[in-house]
């Protein structure tokens, strides 16, 4: 039994060594990161208490999208307590159907009761940063370039 396994393995590689060779070329392929905040000073999006705001991050002109997401920057995580965020939607961008960048609907959610109801309670500014933050956030695009044709 051990002699016929031999006898597969030489005859598989007389059979490898026969077989016709290509060239292969390796093609770089150039990644790389856009972020909405854009050049410095790097500015981020800000969603004022119990709203909502949609940014977009692009990729250079003719590249293709290969993903994306968001980064809260501001507060700290974890958020406060009764502090939510949610994203509805959290997509590529499309141009006609090429994706060409990353788009982020993000709502901020203050549960907490001088949110809800600002009539009431303290009204100072400390109270209100403390108990109904704004959130800063960043959307970013991972791209590829297109490669130059040879």
């Amino acid at each position: 039994m051990r002699k016929c396994n031999w006898i597969v393995v030489i005859l598989a590689v007389v059979i490898w060594a026969f077989m016709p060779r290509g060239v292969a070329r390796a093609q770089s392929v150039l990644s790389y990161v856009n972020c909405s905040t854009g050049a410095p000073p790097y500015t981020p999006a800000t969603v004022a208490p119990n709203s909502s705001q949609e940014v977009q991050a692009f990729c250079n002109p003719g590249d293709v999208a290969l993903g994306g997401g968001y980064e809260v920057l501001n507060p700290p995580l974890p958020l406060p307590k009764g502090v939510l965020v949610i994203t509805p939607e959290n997509s590529f961008h499309f141009a006609n159907t090429t994706a060409d960048g990353w788009q982020v609907v993000l709502q901020n959610i203050n549960l907490s009761p001088l949110c809800l109801f600002p009539f009431k309670g303290d009204h100072s500014p400390s109270t209100l940063t403390n108990h109904c933050p704004s959130v800063d956030f960043r959307v970013c695009v991972s791209c590829s370039a297109t490669p130059l044709p040879t």
